[in-house]
């Protein structure tokens, strides 16, 4: 069975041979499937029903991929759709997963309510055993306060940012 797979994606890495949504798109088309990529800007809602701006695309011809075709594309119209967008979880990628979780009849991978509900880094807090003492905070005096309790030495980073971003 041929099926019509979506992939709401950021740009893919420079390096894709280890950008695993570019992979992920070329064995589904190697499997024979229709490989479909749109952004989270491309998401909209039309009368109810959630919608794309999507590309069919052929994978890795020319790398990353080349367009075969535009099209305005009822989200409920593939038989999946990979969520694969990085990090920041602005408002815009908010009002993606709202959408997105109105398609009926899609296998979500990665299900836009779990990535609202439990963000990587938040979702982290819940295990405090498996991590380093850990502050999530904005306030100046409260960062100051937690690197003197952990001896001085601490890593800083953004909590919508990744990769290394921000450090």
């Amino acid at each position: 069975m041929i099926m019509k797979i979506g992939f709401l994606t950021g740009p893919l890495r420079k390096d894709l041979d280890v950008d695993t949504t570019f992979g992920l798109m070329q064995e589904a088309q190697a499997r024979g499937h229709q490989v479909h990529v749109f952004g989270v800007g491309d998401v909209y809602m039309k009368r109810g029903a959630p919608y794309a701006e999507s590309s069919k695309v052929k994978a890795g011809c020319p790398k990353p991929y080349s367009v075969l075709e535009k099209s305005k594309t009822c989200i409920s119209s593939f038989d999946a759709v990979f969520i694969r967008k990085d990090p920041p979880l602005d408002s815009v990628y908010l009002y993606a997963t709202f959408i997105l979780g109105s398609a009926e009849g899609t296998f979500m991978v990665n299900e836009p309510r779990s990535i609202r509900n439990a963000p990587g880094k938040i979702l982290l807090q819940d295990f405090p055993e498996l991590s380093p003492p850990t502050l999530m905070a904005r306030g100046r005096d409260e960062i100051v306060g937690f690197l003197r309790q952990v001896g001085g030495v601490g890593i800083v980073k953004p909590v919508d940012l990744f990769q290394g971003r921000g450090v």
